[in-house]
């Protein structure tokens, strides 16, 4: 479902243990206070921001989580960017 002003800024297969379950999508919505409302898509978004010292990334249904990654960071970023200027 779309709401009005929704946005889909990412979508790809879903896989369990490379076997296509089904899509994801992640999306981007404007409320209607000034608010943005992000949805990553994902419960593994935070992995790919940092990682503790001694942390050892989970593995789930065939994929270990990589851990940092500067794309995740930067779209993080952008999105704390955005919801200030909001």
């Amino acid at each position: 479902m779309n709401l009005p002003g929704m946005n889909i800024v990412a979508e790809g297969d879903a896989t369990i243990k490379g076997k296509k379950e089904g899509r994801y999508s992640s999306t981007l919505y404007d409320g209607p206070k000034g608010n943005v409302v992000f949805n990553a898509a994902t419960i593994w978004w935070a992995n790919g921001l940092s990682s503790p010292p001694s942390h050892k990334n989970p593995t789930r249904h065939g994929v270990t989580q990589q851990g940092p990654d500067e794309r995740v960071q930067q779209i993080t970023q952008n999105l704390f960017q955005r919801m200030l200027e909001a």
